[in-house]
Order: structure tokens, then C-alpha cells, then sequence
């Protein structure tokens, strides 16, 4: 009987591992093939103000209530060094995330009183939580993950520590002053990171520790919000939490934070079922799922508080450490949202806010796992459990990374808009919601040749194709058929016209660009094509996408004109072109 359980014990062990890999390896394998390589959405605003402002005076300034201090140092070196590279920035967020994971973990497997078992299933579920792809709007873009993940590594910093402030400990300066920097980190890379400061006085009291490390706390927290209020805004500030908090009762804001914890619940199972976009939008179910995980986390926390007796294990103290710092981080954004929620209440679903509730979901089943570890009977069915839990999200986790795929490409092919000098306001409106201040941004970026502008494609404009590389032309093979879709306008007036088709070389491969000439040989255009491996679109995607599809664009259209298509990569133009097909019906 005891070899059989061993048996089922190791085989559940491997199950876990396995999980583990696959989960992890699938999820930088989307944010690698998902990564969003141009500017987008509150970007556009963060950049306008780093183009006319000094670099201190830039990272001052508060963004819709949140401080990006130092998250805001990376964005300003990839400007002033790197052309403003957004794939540079989806690196070191991945970087920064993976950092982030690496910090919590650290403890646990450090921890000599935490079994194997444990330690495994405590892995794979802070690795479902923090990889999951629900959080895709937060972790699939560079810039936004580079703020989040910062806040997340200052977070851990703190909480790894915070053990250490015992009145007889040798490293209570060296404690204290990694805590505060923690803190501090957390607090100006995101307003989300102010929910630290209550988490580590929970933690004190809970752990007992002497009365100066309170009075450290408390110290450290006050100067932290005294330095954010006297932040100046960029613009006005959203909405201010006393309108809030005055606009809202106290039952619809308890509303309010079950929907918002419950509903990564709702929309990982929804992705189940075919009509999953209903059960997705049930509120219903996100208010009952948020009301089961709010009261098993009351069970866990108030004993905790009552009887302060928080002991020495790792996965314990970082469960509780993540359960109320998301907790507080959601109560926060319940506080300065409230105002917002009641005109849209659509918003409570929004996924931007799946990276707390994830993270809350996370943590308390690491507690569940602490607390089964006493009980040797239940070591391997915690294992099967934690096994579940990656089984049950990997469908959502499996259709947000499609998504973002389809999400990057619409990004680059508005980024085309831009180098073209196109104003295609249905291309643009995917990269923020004002296209007219993207346009205006876009003009600064092009005269400091920045972000899609870098590379120089926009210089072809204007030049005979013959002139491209030094003239270097061969045979490609080159074949395929385009058209113009529809008549848009450029950013001098004169009508533009956008070009949609396929191309391929030699071998079946999709050439990356393409330039549109004139029947004077002049280009007046660029087209880019967005292409999948098809390996990769098999095992990702699921033959989801076109390999050799392209969008482009004609400055200065004339309709009695005949245009054609060459391919422009390897520093080489092909001899062999691709005619463009008028389309009378299109319309400006």
C-alpha cells in the first residue's frame, strides 16, 4: 500500500514539474511572439510629455494618478540610446517579470521546513498567476510591463526582509533600509505599489516584531505620501478619490471588489464553453466567485491578526504578504475607480484589472497549500490540485495569446499608417483612442527618428527604387496580387490610398517589406508585411493566420496611374513586381 502511494506520489510530482514547463515555456513563448513593437495607448501621452520635457521633469510628473518614477528612467534611456526600441522594452519587461517570480520563489525553496511537494505545487501556481496570459494587457507590452513587474520586484524586495527587523536580529539597519527602498520602489513605479506600505505593517504585527519597526513603517509610508502629493499632475487627474468615495455607497463598492476579484474566475471558465463571451460578461458569477475568495481569505488573515502568530515558514508568510497586498491594491482601485465604475459599469470586467485578482487567487491558494502540509494525506492530492489549477486556465491563457497576436499586427499595421504619413484613422484608433494626438506625437517621433521611424523606411519616399541599396536588384521569384482597398487621406491632404494583398519569394517566404512605385520608378509608398512561422502558427496559433498578407500605402494617389510592388529585404530589390489592381469603388 505504501509503494502504491509512493508511486502515485512521484507520478503526481512529475505531473507538477511538467506542468510547471509547459505553463512557463508557453507563456514567454506568447509574450516573445505577442510583443507589441510600437507605441501604444497611455504611451502616447508618457511620450509626448518626455519630447518636450527634461528627463527629471518628465518622471515627476504623475500620469493619471499614478507616479512612474522609475519605471520612467527605462522608457528615457531607450529614447536618448536606443531610437526608442519598443522591443527593447518588451525585453526588459519579460526580464523585470521573470525577476519579479525569481524574488518570491527564492524564499520558499530556501525554506528547509517546506517539503518537496510543496515547494513544487507553490511553484507551479505563482507561475500560473503571474504568467497566466489573462494579464496579457498589462504583461504582453513592453512599457506596461516594465511598470508593473518594477513595482512587483520592489514588492518582493520588502517582503523578503521584513523577517529580518527582530530587535535582536545584526541586519535590522541592513533589513530596514531594503524594505523601505522595496517599498519605495513599489510606491513610484505604480499607485498600486502604496498598497505595500499597509501589507508590511500587517506583517510586522503579525510576526511581532518591536515597536521601532512600526515607527520605521508608519515613517517611511508617511514620507512616501507626502512626496506623491506634492508630484505635479501631467494635465488634470482623472477623477479625484473624495468624488469617489462620496459618489458610491459601501454595499455597491463591496459589489464592486467581489466582481473584481471573482471575475478572472468567470473568464477563465467561460473559455470552457462556447457561448463563453455570456458567461464571460456574467456578473453574477464574478460577484459569487469574489464573495467565495474574499470570505476564505477573511478565514485565513483575521486568525492571523487575532492571534499574531505568523510563523517562520517562507510559504506562508509570502501567501499572506501577496494576499493582502493584492487585496489592499484592489481595495484601492475599488476607491479611486468608484467614480468611473457607476458611469460604466462594463469597466469592473476590464482584463487590466486581472493582474491584482490573479495575483490574489495565487496567493491564497499558496496558503491552501501551507495548510494541507501538515496533513501527509493530503500531499499528493494538493499536488493533483495545483495541477488543475494551469489545466482549468490554460484555454483562456491559450485564446488571450491569439488575441494579442492579432492585436500586435494590428499595431504594426497602424505603425504603416504612420511611416507612410497616412491619417487611417480605422488603422490608428488600435494604438490610443485620441488618433489625432498619435498624429501629432508621430510628427515628433518621425523628426527624431524614434520608434517606427528608426529603421528609415520613410526616407524611401520620394527616391527611384533603383536607387534603394545601391541599386542591388535580383530575380525573387517574387509573385502574388494586391489591390486597393480604400482611399484614406495624408498628413499634407492629398488622398492616399491603402493597399492590401500577398506576396511571396522563392520557397514560399513572405517578404518582411515592400516598396510601391510609380510608372516613373519613384516609390511612393511602403508596404510591411506581418507573417507567421508555420511551425509556429501550428503549435501557437493554430493555423490561425496568413503568412504572406501585407498592408501599404500610396501618398498622392492618382487614380489614372499604374502602380506596382517590389520587395525590399536583405538589402535587395527584386527585379519581378506585383501590379497593383484599382478598385473603383473605393471611397475617401
Amino acid at each position: 500500500m505504501n509503494k502504491s502511494a509512493g508511486q502515485i506520489e512521484r507520478a503526481t510530482r512529475l505531473c507538477a514539474v511538467l506542468a510547471t514547463v509547459v505553463f512557463i515555456s508557453s507563456a514567454l513563448a506568447y509574450l516573445y511572439l505577442d510583443r507589441v513593437n510600437v507605441t501604444r495607448l497611455d504611451f502616447w501621452l508618457i511620450y509626448d510629455t518626455c519630447l518636450t520635457r527634461s528627463w527629471l521633469k518628465s518622471a515627476l510628473l504623475k500620469y493619471t494618478s499614478h507616479s512612474l518614477f522609475f519605471p520612467s528612467f527605462i522608457w528615457l534611456a531607450d529614447f536618448h540610446f536606443f531610437h526608442g526600441n519598443q522591443e527593447l522594452l518588451a525585453f526588459v519587461g519579460i526580464t523585470l517579470l521573470c525577476s519579479s517570480v525569481a524574488l518570491l520563489l527564492i524564499p520558499m525553496w530556501r525554506d528547509k521546513m517546506l517539503e518537496l511537494n510543496g515547494k513544487i505545487a507553490a511553484t507551479l501556481i505563482l507561475i500560473v498567476g503571474n504568467f497566466w496570459m489573462g494579464r496579457s494587457f498589462v504583461i504582453a507590452y513592453g512599457g506596461f510591463n516594465c511598470i508593473y513587474s518594477l513595482m512587483m520586484c520592489g514588492v518582493a524586495l520588502a517582503f523578503i526582509w521584513v523577517p529580518a527587523m527582530q530587535t535582536d536580529s545584526p541586519r535590522f539597519w541592513l533589513a530596514a533600509s531594503l524594505v523601505i527602498v522595496g517599498g519605495f520602489i513599489a510606491s513610484f513605479s505604480f499607485s498600486g505599489g502604496f498598497a505595500c506600505w499597509p501589507t508590511l505593517l500587517l506583517l510586522a504585527w503579525c510576526l511581532r516584531l518591536p515597536r521601532r519597526t512600526f515607527v520605521l513603517l508608519v515613517g517611511a509610508a508617511f514620507v512616501a505620501v507626502v512626496l506623491f502629493v506634492m508630484m505635479p499632475y501631467r494635465g488634470a487627474p482623472l477623477h479625484a478619490a473624495s468624488e469617489a468615495t462620496i459618489s458610491s455607497r459601501v454595499l455597491v463598492q463591496l459589489e464592486w471588489l467581489c466582481q473584481l476579484v471573482g471575475t478572472p474566475v468567470s473568464y477563465a471558465a467561460a473559455a470552457w464553453y462556447t457561448r463563453s463571451s455570456k458567461l464571460a460578461a456574467s456578473p453574477l458569477l464574478s460577484l459569487w466567485c469574489g464573495a467565495a475568495g474574499l470570505s476564505l481569505a477573511g478565514l485565513v488573515v483575521f486568525p492571523k491578526i487575532v492571534q499574531r502568530n505568523l510563523g517562520k515558514g517562507r510559504l506562508e508568510l509570502m501567501g499572506l504578504a501577496l494576499l493582502s497586498f493584492s487585496l489592499f491594491a484592489i481595495i484601492l482601485v475599488v476607491i479611486g475607480r468608484a467614480t468611473l465604475f457607476r458611469l460604466d459599469p462594463g469597466r469592473i470586467s476590464a482584463t487590466w484589472y486581472f493582474f491584482w485578482s490573479a495575483l490574489f487567487w495565487a496567493s491564497l491558494l499558496m496558503l491552501t497549500i501551507h495548510y494541507c502540509e501538515s496533513r501527509k494525506w493530503l500531499t499528493w492530492p494538493v499536488l493533483l490540485g495545483a495541477v488543475a489549477i494551469p489545466i482549468f486556465a490554460f484555454p483562456s491563457h491559450y485564446q488571450e495569446g491569439v488575441r494579442y497576436r492579432y492585436i500586435r499586427f494590428s499595431a504594426e499595421r497602424a505603425a504603416t499608417s504612420l511611416i507612410n504619413g497616412a491619417c487611417d484613422t480605422e488603422k490608428v484608433k488600435i494604438l490610443f483612442r485620441s488618433p489625432d494626438h498619435v498624429y501629432r506625437v508621430a510628427a515628433q517621433l518621425r523628426e527624431r527618428r524614434l520608434d517606427m521611424f528608426a529603421s528609415g523606411l520613410q526616407d524611401w519616399i520620394g527616391l527611384r527604387y533603383t536607387a534603394l541599396f545601391n541599386g542591388h536588384q535580383r530575380a525573387e521569384g517574387l509573385k502574388g496580387s494586391c489591390r486597393v482597398q480604400t482611399l484614406v487621406r495624408c498628413d499634407n491632404g492629398d488622398a492616399a490610398a491603402r493597399v492590401v494583398g500577398w506576396a511571396r519569394r522563392h520557397k514560399g517566404q513572405a517578404p518582411q517589406t515592400l516598396a510601391i512605385v510609380d510608372p516613373n520608378g519613384v516609390i511612393c509608398g511602403v508596404a510591411r508585411s506581418t507573417s507567421t512561422n508555420k511551425c509556429v502558427n501550428t503549435v501557437f496559433f493554430g493555423n490561425r493566420f496568413i503568412n504572406s498578407s501585407f498592408l501599404g500605402y500610396i501618398r498622392n494617389y492618382d487614380t489614372r496611374l499604374q502602380y506596382s510592388v517590389h520587395s525590399a529585404d536583405d538589402k535587395t530589390v527584386s527585379i519581378e513586381v506585383i501590379p497593383v489592381q484599382a478598385q473603383q469603388s473605393a471611397t475617401r
